[in-house]
């Protein structure tokens, strides 16, 4: 029953997805933008407040408006695939997208839509263009925020793995504003992407999620917003935001050896 179920699920899942795919070739027309965003980054917004409610996806936050109104970046914890949806809910959000994927005609074009900041990070030289990419975004719009798991992968959901200083290197060079954010999952083994300790793909996640019969509690938690100074310490900042979320969230700190994940 329980395969039915989530056939039936997935099934609704992609028409959803061909409805939101629909929705952003249409307002990626109006020239347009909302509060900084671009009318199609608030259409799909729109949508995903509609379609998670009937997957039994609950999502709620103490503080909406700091979600919807904050200028520069967010770092969050990142443990599921509905990572990105939970945030989008409370309105437009940037995100990282590969270069590679620009130059596609469809996707690219959609991509773009949505305010994604392309960028490319095979190589030393790659990854610090990326960082100007990420500054030269928000300088040129600094609505909607730009998010980026400092984690750098997806947690194990028991755990917060070390964050990575580069994003925050970035604030501190371009006297960026961050806000963190706790986000926590109950049932967190429903939501979970198992990328770190199975190495799940994500239709994996998805499958199980789709077959849950009961409601899946997503608490998008804002914690504290950090003006930074050019002469701070970029990993000390980095540790403050770990231990800040791991606090939330009441998880301990893992390092990528305590299960074995891929350094």
């Amino acid at each position: 029953m329980k395969q039915l179920y989530g056939a039936v699920r997935l099934a609704l899942a992609v028409c959803f997805i061909l409805v939101a795919a629909a929705t952003i070739l249409i307002a990626g027309l109006i020239p347009i933008r909302v509060h900084g965003a671009p009318f199609a980054a608030w259409a799909v917004s729109a949508v995903d407040r509609l379609i998670l409610p009937l997957f039994g996806i609950r999502v709620s936050s103490p503080s909406p408006e700091l979600l919807r109104s904050h200028r520069g970046l967010i770092f969050p914890n990142h443990v599921s695939a509905l990572d990105i949806p939970a945030l989008f809910f409370f309105g437009p959000k940037r995100f990282l997208g590969a270069a590679e994927i620009e130059p596609r005609l469809l996707i690219g074009w959609m991509a773009r839509r949505l305010g994604t900041v392309f960028v490319s990070r095979q190589d030393r030289q790659s990854r610090k263009l990326a960082r100007v990419q990420v500054a030269n975004a928000h300088r040129t719009a600094d609505r909607p925020p730009i998010v980026l798991f400092p984690e750098g992968r997806l947690g194990p959901g028991d755990g917060i793995f070390p964050f990575r200083r580069g994003g925050f290197e970035i604030a501190m060079e371009h006297g960026i504003p961050y806000l963190t954010v706790a986000l926590r999952y109950d049932p967190v083994d429903v939501a979970l992407w198992r990328a770190a300790r199975e190495r799940e793909e994500m239709w994996g996640s998805l499958w199980r999620l789709a077959q849950h019969t009961g409601t899946v509690h997503v608490e998008v938690i804002p914690l504290s917003i950090v003006h930074p100074k050019p002469d701070d310490d970029a990993q000390a900042l980095a540790g403050a935001a770990r231990r800040e979320i791991a606090d939330a969230l009441g998880l301990p700190f893992l390092e990528p050896a305590d299960i074995g994940a891929r350094p």
